[in-house]
């Protein structure tokens, strides 16, 4: 049976490190998830591609303020499988001067956050 899986999610700080602690004005948030696809995914993409119909994924990232359980950040991902049987996404910028910092994606003071990942397959 065709599935795709998150392996692992992760909140990635400016020093490329897992964290769970940041400094709202300075440190970097990027989240990243790790998703495997099932080998017979792929090759029914592969046949469902021969006849011009795509199979991808769809990837959600949220970031949820902990207290009020309000959405503060909702990023959809949508690709066709273009890396392979195992593959990591990421949103935010964790590397470049203007880094994504919590106080960029108004998370307000920093209250505390959660992070939801969500991932499906779609053909269409």
């Amino acid at each position: 049976m065709p599935t795709l899986t998150i392996q692992d999610v992760g909140t990635i700080n400016q020093s490329g490190e897992d964290t769970l602690l940041f400094d709202p004005h300075y440190d970097a948030l990027s989240l990243k998830m790790v998703v495997v696809a099932s080998d017979d995914l792929l090759i029914t993409g592969v046949q469902e591609e021969m006849q011009s119909v795509a199979v991808g994924f769809q990837a959600i990232f949220q970031i949820i303020d902990a207290l009020t359980n309000d959405v503060i950040l909702n990023e959809v991902w949508e690709s066709p499988f273009l890396w392979g049987r195992s593959f990591w996404i990421s949103m935010g910028n964790n590397w470049a001067r203007h880094r994504t910092t919590t106080q960029r994606l108004n998370a307000g003071v920093f209250p505390p956050i959660r992070v939801a990942a969500e991932a499906s397959v779609f053909v269409g």
